[in-house]
Formats: structure tokens, C-alpha cells, sequence
């Protein structure tokens, strides 16, 4: 009845959303952050984004109702405009390097975010 269950994609999928929930709960930003790096443990890094960014999505829609008072919207505009021109070249990146270099450039970025 539950196969799936017994898939070691499904609990590296269950570990990347418990734990990139935690991160957004507790900082109120990073669940795409803390999910692609575990995601990509058992699932191809294009699958991995695909997944977690209408997600990512959707949770900040669902917040703006409630911080519109707090946000920048000068800030927001050039979020908007690097997220634009950004998006289009991470994906033509994403499609055209190896499974195994994305793997290397998502952990680089990560690790990059968070020294900061």
C-alpha cells in the first residue's frame, strides 16, 4: 500500500522539508536554502529546484498578507530586477552542467550564504 515509503528518496525529501521548515520557522527566511543542499543528496539538482522553488514560492505569498508593513519596496524592486535577469541564466546553468557539478555549485552557494 505505502511503497514509497520504503524509498530512500522519500525520507531524504521528508529530512529536506522538516528541515527547511525549522530554518524558515525560526528565521523567517531559508527554507530553499536549508531543502536544495538535502535534496540533491537523492534527487538530480534540476528536480531538486524545481521542486522547492514554487514552494518557496508559495510560502511567501502566504506570509506577505501579514509583513507588507515591514517590507521595502525600493529593496523589493531591485530583489525583483537581479531575481529577473538571474533566473533565466541559474536555469540555463541548472539544464547544461553535469548532475555532479551542480551538486558542487549548490554546496559552494550554500556554504557562500551562510559564511557570510
Amino acid at each position: 500500500m505505502f511503497d514509497f515509503l520504503g524509498e530512500p528518496s522519500f525520507y531524504i525529501v521528508a529530512l529536506a522539508g522538516f528541515f527547511g521548515g525549522v530554518v524558515r520557522g525560526y528565521s523567517g527566511f531559508g527554507f530553499a536554502l536549508a531543502a536544495v543542499p538535502i535534496l540533491t543528496i537523492g534527487l538530480p539538482p534540476s528536480v531538486a529546484v524545481s521542486a522547492v522553488f514554487p514552494l518557496e514560492l508559495a510560502i511567501g505569498l502566504l506570509t506577505l498578507p501579514s509583513e507588507r508593513k515591514n517590507i521595502d519596496f525600493r529593496v523589493l524592486r531591485r530583489l525583483t530586477f537581479g531575481a529577473a535577469i538571474g533566473t533565466p541564466f541559474g536555469v540555463t546553468v541548472l539544464r547544461a552542467l553535469p548532475t555532479e557539478w551542480m551538486r558542487i555549485l549548490i554546496g559552494l552557494a550554500v556554504a557562500a550564504a551562510v559564511v557570510r
